[in-house]
């Protein structure tokens, strides 16, 4: 069952949930390590909006943002990877966890707008 408060959320053990079509929450291998990630659709006309991508490593939380949208502004934070500018038009955003796959039992993501 998912979490009321989130729109979408993932595990990178064996259980996954993904609620919003428009994202893609997935498992990706970096240098520093295997992570989840997720990208997002940003677009800077919407400046009514504001999308925060959290972690944490129990369901229940507490969740730390690890990548803010403010009001339609660029990705910021530790879990921003690339695919976003100031600049006009809507922009596919990468977002990765902070904490290695194989570092915690269980990790979540969670998108909040």
């Amino acid at each position: 069952m998912a979490s009321p408060i989130s729109e979408s959320m993932a595990c990178c053990g064996r259980r996954f949930y993904q609620k919003v079509a428009a994202t893609s929450i997935t498992r990706s291998r970096y240098p520093v390590g295997e992570r989840l990630r997720v990208f997002l659709p940003r677009d800077p006309a919407r400046d009514d909006v504001t999308i925060e991508v959290q972690t944490t490593g129990n369901w229940a939380g507490p969740q730390i943002t690890i990548a803010p949208s403010v009001l339609g502004a660029p990705f910021a934070g530790p879990g921003h990877v690339s695919g976003d500018s100031p600049t006009l038009g809507v922009k596919p955003v990468e977002i990765r966890d902070t904490v290695n796959t194989t570092a915690a039992s269980q990790r979540f993501l969670q998108v909040r707008r």
